[in-house]
């Protein structure tokens, strides 16, 4: 499970102090201390470039996860995805208060674990990945995709989908993005299970549990 973990230390910083340079200013990546962004730090969409990267026409709100981001999936949905018993939440590391407050929950039985982690790091949403895309900056993989009408991306800089890990960020609003992370023994097919944990996120945001 180690690449699971890699991705959001190496890529997810580096989309705040790399991926945005430009757009957020090096020194303020540096100093953030605090994984939630602010009304008054987000651009406004129509002055930020977006590269191409769809704008979310229904913005959800995810204020009340990033204390306890394991509540973002439901006891049922766990269920769904066979994983047993609570995820583990990190809201309080150096990586978290860099990138963003995640979850993972594992079942060791099954050999697999998944993700979600609020990308608060990268005030520009979608945009922030698709400019690091444009930069050359992701050459694993790159596939645009909707999910339940919002703009998502799977990619990663590494093609390990055959090792069963698939990466997916998935816009919920033009300032915030969510990964979804995916490793089991399915190979390629861990990409659908991706499809469906971020389906499940959307449903719970619309509070739809």
């Amino acid at each position: 499970m180690a690449r699971m973990v890699d991705r959001r230390q190496r890529s997810l910083p580096g989309a705040c102090c790399v991926l945005t340079a430009g757009l957020l200013a090096f020194t303020g990546c540096a100093e953030k201390t605090q994984g939630t962004a602010t009304a008054a730090t987000q651009p406004s969409t129509s002055t930020v470039e977006r590269h191409g990267a769809p704008s979310v026409r229904q913005p959800l709100d995810v204020t009340r996860f990033l204390p306890q981001p394991c509540t973002i999936l439901a006891a049922a949905q766990l269920r769904k995805l066979d994983l047993p018993g609570p995820g583990v939440p990190d809201t309080d590391s150096r990586n978290a208060k860099a990138v963003g407050p995640s979850c993972t929950w594992r079942n060791s039985g099954a050999a697999s674990s998944l993700g979600v982690t609020f990308v608060t790091a990268n005030t520009n949403g979608l945009a922030d990945r698709y400019r690091a895309h444009a930069a050359g900056l992701i050459p694993g993989y790159w596939l645009e995709t909707t999910v339940d009408g919002y703009p998502a991306v799977y990619n990663d800089d590494l093609d390990d989908r055959a090792r069963g890990l698939c990466m997916m960020d998935l816009g919920v609003s033009d300032h915030l993005t969510m990964l979804v992370d995916v490793q089991d023994r399915s190979g390629e097919k861990s990409c659908d299970r991706v499809a469906v944990i971020a389906s499940m996120v959307i449903s719970t945001l619309r509070g739809q549990k």
